[in-house]
């Protein structure tokens, strides 16, 4: 590569340092060259520019896994005793860009950034936690649909979190602040308790619970029961329910499932479903029919998911949300996700490969 093209690169990297604004375009894209400034160059007269590309970002996304370990490595060594050695660190940072496009004119541009630094030299196995958007507030619906439909945006948090688990069941605690005027308090209770029953069959039951100071509280059951074919295919059935306490409305979801595993770096879901609430009447206000198609675009750490959707609304009705008038019909819709995972364990990267849960 001639002097002339580093020189472009470099001045279009300052170019995007100094533009402040957040798109996620420019989020995304200077996480994945934030680093070219302190690693080696990578470059030779001869080399094919597509692979400088690939190789600042490798180096780049090494750069901030490692920061992201190194971080979590100080913190824990700073409240605990013994050697890093003796400890197994899955902290992590999340990336998660998705577009949604609407045939009845809504379209949705969303950025959400979450992670933990896990502290395992800590007796009681504590972490820290952070996210953009949090789910607590969001709508069953807005969660089911795997367009994500736009629900009311709420406030980035950040907390300490406290994590048990036995052989079946998994407990986890977790208090902190949400941002916002005022700042709110909140807590967090998650309890998980998955069941193999034979070779074939597996249950998982989940029940959240969470309580904001300012905004009241809510809660979330989920029941789910899968049947694994072999190891390319399974279905599951799964049945939940949530009550948020500032509308005084509970939601209903059932949701049937077709999981296909293709390769190690492909897989694809097919979901049906109905989701119903209880006002004024309990009556089923969607039914909706989903594709969602999961690929691993590079290594273990970039991601990206299409999803077609159609979805049958009932009868015109307003969401609790946000007042959204919506009118009945077909909606088809269709999603874009891409999803960058910053993490020093190549396991925790891989996990969520093969694992797509009928409800996010």
């Amino acid at each position: 590569m001639s002097s002339e093209s580093l020189c472009y690169l470099k001045c279009s990297y300052n170019s995007l340092r100094a533009f402040w604004v957040p798109h996620p375009t420019i989020l995304i894209g200077s996480l994945l060259i934030a680093p070219i400034g302190s690693t080696q160059e990578v470059t030779s007269s001869s080399e094919d520019s597509k692979y400088l590309i690939v190789a600042l970002s490798d180096k780049s996304h090494d750069w901030v896994s490692g920061k992201v370990d190194s971080l979590a490595s100080n913190i824990d060594t700073y409240f605990a005793s013994g050697t890093l050695a003796d400890r197994k660190n899955t902290s992590y940072v999340s990336v998660q860009w998705t577009n949604t496009y609407s045939h009845l004119n809504y379209y949705d541009n969303r950025l959400k950034v979450r992670g933990r630094l896990d502290l395992p030299g800590t007796k009681e196995r504590f972490n820290l936690f952070f996210d953009s958007d949090p789910e607590e507030h969001d709508s069953l619906s807005s969660r089911v649909l795997r367009s994500n439909r736009a629900s009311e945006k709420e406030d980035g948090v950040l907390g300490i979190g406290l994590k048990n688990k036995s052989s079946s069941f998994k407990v986890k605690h977790g208090i902190g602040l949400s941002s916002g005027d005022p700042i709110d308090v909140f807590y967090r209770f998650k309890l998980n308790y998955n069941t193999q029953i034979n070779d074939h069959w597996e249950s998982y039951f989940s029940q959240y619970i969470w309580h904001y100071h300012q905004k009241s509280w809510g809660e979330r059951t989920q029941g789910q029961l899968t049947f694994k074919a072999n190891e390319f295919w399974e279905i599951s059935t799964t049945s939940e329910a949530q009550y948020e306490h500032r509308y005084k409305n509970f939601e209903f979801a059932q949701i049937f499932s077709l999981h296909r595993y293709i390769s190690n770096s492909q897989n694809l879901q097919y979901n049906i479903g109905a989701l119903a609430t209880d006002k004024p009447d309990f009556n089923v206000t969607d039914y909706f029919l989903s594709f969602d198609y999961r690929q691993r675009m590079y290594k273990d750490w970039l991601y990206m998911s299409v999803v077609p959707e159609l979805l049958w609304i009932r009868g015109e009705r307003i969401h609790v949300e946000n007042n959204d008038f919506r009118k009945k019909g077909f909606d088809p819709t269709i999603s874009l996700h891409f999803e960058i995972i910053f993490s020093g364990q190549p396991e925790y990267r891989y996990r969520n490969m093969y694992k797509q849960p009928a409800i996010k």
